[in-house]
């Protein structure tokens, strides 16, 4: 519980975020129309793996950085094609430590007359429990990069993730949010509190609303993050202390933070 309540003091001042990220944050006067609604919409969402986003996190910070810097007398499609939000991601588990993350130009992206652009997608082998690159199909190569890596020529089918770029652009800020939101732990930090401070214990859930708003939600995978004890009886129930669900809303348009929500889930024991 004390890690909690760390989070939600974390989360209610906004220096704590800016202190830790490079997020941009819609200014509060131009936030003011955006109203988070009761309940997380149902329909169109799209729920990703913790695992899934930490690796696609890593890709994309090698693949296109937020502060990629645009050239001088840049025409509208090489500005563009710097944008996350132009680039569509497919995410699968390749074996029981990798998985392979691509970056593909969205259709109809970046057109402004000219010929249709070529494939300009890169594929990623990402260690899933670090975010550590083993390999990259572009020319420049991965950090601190492992042995060699034969990457596939096409991704598996089985188990794909694919994530509209305006979505994984969203998801893709809102996590860089919330890892700079999460209290640093101790020096001798207790099982949970290790746990609650990877990206990769949280699963993530996107859904697009009306007028350029993505809604990205962190919630903690009970599986992979067991709650400890005690249990508490309640309406005959066995349940456990409640788990901290952060939403973010995101403007596409600017990739911007235009609010977040704090709730709380009631975790039971089956």
């Amino acid at each position: 519980m004390r890690y909690g309540l760390a989070l939600l003091l974390c989360l209610m001042l906004a220096a704590c975020a800016r202190k830790h990220t490079a997020v941009r944050y819609v200014p509060p006067e131009e936030a003011a129309w955006f109203k988070f609604k009761g309940s997380f919409p149902e329909e169109g969402r799209q729920a990703i793996p913790g695992p899934m986003v930490v690796a696609m996190q890593a890709a994309a910070n090698h693949f296109l950085s937020w502060e990629a810097r645009i050239p001088h007398g840049a025409d509208a499609v090489d500005i563009c094609i710097r944008q996350r939000q132009a680039w569509d991601v497919e995410i699968v588990s390749w074996d029981e430590q990798a998985m392979l993350v691509r970056f593909a130009l969205s259709p109809g992206a970046c057109r402004w007359g000219g010929a249709p652009l070529l494939d300009m997608g890169t594929t990623y082998a990402v260690r899933a429990h670090d975010g550590h690159i083993l390999a990259s199909s572009s020319s420049a190569p991965p950090p601190e990069s492992a042995a060699p890596v034969q990457l596939p020529p096409e991704l598996p089918r089985q188990g794909l993730q694919s994530i509209e770029g305006n979505s994984a652009a969203a998801i893709q800020l809102a996590a860089e949010a919330f890892v700079g939101q999460l209290p640093r732990t101790a020096e001798n930090p207790s099982n949970e509190e290790a746990c609650l401070a990877r990206l990769g214990s949280y699963d993530v859930t996107a859904v697009s609303e009306p007028g350029g708003v993505a809604l990205v939600r962190f919630d903690v995978d009970d599986e992979r993050c067991p709650p400890p004890g005690p249990v508490d009886m309640v309406e005959g129930r066995r349940v456990l202390a409640p788990a901290f669900v952060t939403t973010y809303a995101i403007d596409i348009r600017t990739m911007r933070i235009l609010g977040i929500d704090l709730s709380t889930r009631q975790r039971v024991v089956e």
